[in-house]
């Protein structure tokens, strides 16, 4: 079983570190797809629907 067990008296973002949790969903999310686009060669499709990595001309805003 996984367990995240958030506890904080403050002295992390007394000295400015990127320790929110909505800070710590973003960087979370961010590897899981950079593992993700990894391990899948930039591209992944099946049966129902496909992703790809779009160019930079798409922004994603």
């Amino acid at each position: 079983m996984h367990r995240i067990i958030l506890i904080g008296n403050g002295f992390d973002r007394a000295h400015q570190m990127k320790t929110t949790y909505t800070q710590f969903i973003d960087s979370y999310w961010e590897e899981t797809l950079k593992s993700f686009w990894t391990s899948k060669n930039n591209n992944y499709s099946c049966n129902e629907f496909s992703v790809r990595k779009l160019s930079s001309q798409y922004p994603v805003t």
